[in-house]
């Protein structure tokens, strides 16, 4: 939904930006912070700013965010620090035992999960650590059915990650060999993948918990950025092409609103919806974030991606947005079938809930306002 002109919120008197804080000392002891609590923000609950926001202020902002930096690297050397004393090369770790646990067999998943961020953080010696690890000890070849979506998107997208910031070819060649295991999920009737796969077989099956007969939309929807920049570095086109036909089954069985069920059927040749649950909360709120990353990833001229992405933030607009009471505070609501007794056949009612998976959608639409320049922050408001 293509806006003709930008919006302007209604002007309001100029009042001194109450939120800037004080930087914050190295030596600051937040053991003695008190959370604020909420009722806070009560000025923007209709989308209006009465704020002018002046280089000024921009500044001291600046100036606070930097005084924080030493504290976000702390917390992170902090955690780095348990994990590395306690669980280094291992799947997760234990923090109140001091141990650790494989579920991944081994396959080091929270050290390849945080690879980008000890990079970007300059922790460059953390991060040669782990990149011996990888080169030495880790092993895909592992007999265990694991998620295709959490290990797509944390061990393929982690190597992936590390192989761009820092162009080690040890990366893409384990990147290469994991996603070439993943790959065999998709090989499903329909396309849409299998939401588990033997990594060592090949075997995939749906998740035995919601039935073994569906597929959850979130998660098949959420492989695409990762296999498309395997694709792209390796050379391999069978990466990307199984990857993308996944959105290309959606967009040719989507609804006219523009919102997708959450469970998709996959074991017959042609896919289609099996309930009729929607949201943007679990089971469905990151194939709305792929839409736009994915359209971005592409140099913005794949024009399906961008008009499935309108598509959806106008369905959530038209149906889905809410107020509360009384409040009065917007929310993203979901809507499930209608149990009341004096239901009609076939209706749905509002699940009138804020999943709290579905407060990714304030920033994803200013993402998009960003990239777009159509969007708007306020049009949630509205």
């Amino acid at each position: 939904f293509l806006y003709s002109s930008v919006y302007q919120a209604p002007k309001m008197a100029t009042i001194n930006f109450p939120y800037l804080g004080q930087p914050i000392q190295p030596n600051h002891n937040f053991s003695n912070y008190i959370p604020l609590g909420g009722n806070r923000y009560s000025e923007y609950v209709n989308g209006e700013n009465p704020y002018t926001i002046t280089k000024s202020i921009t500044h001291q902002s600046d100036e606070v965010a930097r005084s924080r930096l030493v504290h976000v690297e702390n917390a992170m050397k902090h955690a780095w620090n348990g994990y590395k004393t306690h669980a280094f090369g291992h799947d997760e770790l234990l923090p109140q035992s001091k141990h650790y646990q494989n579920n991944w067999d081994g396959m080091g998943v929270t050290l390849i999960d945080s690879l980008d961020t000890l990079w970007m953080m300059d922790l460059k010696n953390e991060f040669w650590e782990c990149r011996d690890w990888v080169k030495e000890h880790l092993s895909h070849d592992i007999d265990k059915f694991v998620s295709t979506f959490e290990t797509t998107i944390r061990s393929l997208g982690g190597l992936l990650s590390a192989y761009d910031m820092s162009g080690d070819e040890i990366f893409l060649e384990r990147a290469d060999d994991l996603g070439s295991r993943l790959l065999k999920a998709f090989d499903s009737p329909s396309g849409i993948p299998y939401g588990q796969v033997n990594l060592k077989s090949g075997e995939a099956s749906n998740l035995p918990w919601i039935g073994g007969e569906v597929a959850i939309l979130a998660e098949f929807g959420s492989l695409q950025i990762e296999f498309r920049y395997l694709a792209q570095a390796t050379g391999k086109t069978e990466y990307a092409e199984k990857a993308e036909r996944v959105f290309e089954l959606m967009k040719e069985i989507e609804l006219s609103h523009g919102l997708y069920p959450v469970f998709v059927a996959n074991t017959k040749e042609r896919p289609f919806f099996a309930t009729n649950i929607i949201s943007f909360g679990s089971f469905a709120d990151s194939i709305y974030e792929y839409m736009l990353k994915i359209w971005l990833q592409g140099g913005k001229v794949e024009n399906m991606y961008r008009e499935m992405w309108d598509r959806s933030v106008q369905g959530m607009h038209d149906h889905l947005l809410l107020k509360s009471t009384p409040s009065g505070l917007r929310y993203i609501a979901g809507l499930k079938p209608n149990t009341a007794q004096d239901k009609k056949e076939n209706t749905l009612a509002y699940d009138r809930s804020m999943d709290h998976l579905a407060c990714f959608m304030g920033g994803k639409c200013n993402r998009g306002r960003f990239f777009l320049h159509v969007y708007h922050f306020e049009f949630l408001w509205f």
